[in-house]
């Protein structure tokens, strides 16, 4: 019901109660962004983060998804996050088995453009290469035209240099829903399920393998990236 609501691609964010008020000052972040509240569906994992987002924003969908366990606090590396993270990756297997793309986001972030707008403005401005095969390339970071020609998997990156070029982070990407994105989440969750290990190391192997036939691309670090010591403008 939720997805049949939205007319653009959605984008996912998965909390409980010990992220809300982080995520409650993302949504503020991201209030005067055209369409980013309408494309949102929320997953929240206990019933204090579905009450507080559903009475703060009541036009943003929110689902609510009690999970054993999962209303504790957790952090990578322990038991709870490994649930987190088998949880995330078989929705991501389900979204794509029904032929729906969609986007994966944390709210970690603070957002100074809006990111769908950035996304479809790289048609005309950003080139990107194929990041397995080091050469210059001529497709866009549209989604639509970069990821519907043999692409459809879209990671955010741990760093432009050394070890950490080529490895995804995981906390944004795009997934073309079809029999390729599903089988890599499917095997992102069997590993999980079977492995102590984290999901983004996970899908950089499958990445660096074609697995299934994926085409992995990355959005370029100067757009999306977790560390920075460049001073932020405030202006």
């Amino acid at each position: 019901m939720a997805l049949a609501e939205i007319s653009g691609t959605p984008a996912i964010l998965i909390l409980n109660s010990h992220a809300l008020n982080l995520t409650l000052n993302w949504l503020c972040n991201v209030k005067t962004f055209a369409s980013v509240h309408d494309r949102l569906i929320i997953f929240a994992f206990d019933y204090v983060a579905f009450d507080a987002i559903s009475k703060l924003w009541p036009k943003i969908k929110v689902l609510l998804w009690p999970l054993p366990e999962m209303d504790v606090k957790f952090k990578s590396g322990d038991a709870h996050y490994q649930v987190f993270m088998y949880w995330r990756a078989n929705l991501s297997a389900y979204l794509a088995s029904i032929k729906r793309d969609f986007w994966m986001f944390q709210t970690d972030t603070l957002w100074r453009k809006n990111i769908f707008e950035v996304i479809s403005e790289f048609e005309q401005k950003i080139k990107v290469c194929f990041v397995w095969i080091k050469f210059d390339c001529n497709g866009s970071l549209d989604t639509d035209k970069l990821l519907g020609t043999n692409g459809n998997l879209l990671f955010d990156q741990e760093g432009d240099q050394g070890l950490l070029d080529g490895m995804v982070a995981g906390g944004y990407f795009f997934v073309k829903g079809d029999t390729r994105s599903e089988c890599f989440f499917t095997e992102v969750a069997r590993q999980l399920k079977n492995y102590y290990a984290t999901d983004n190391n996970i899908m950089t192997a499958l990445c660096a393998i074609s697995y299934c036939n994926n085409h992995c691309y990355f959005i370029p670090i100067r757009f999306v990236r977790f560390k920075t010591k460049v001073k932020v403008s405030t202006e």
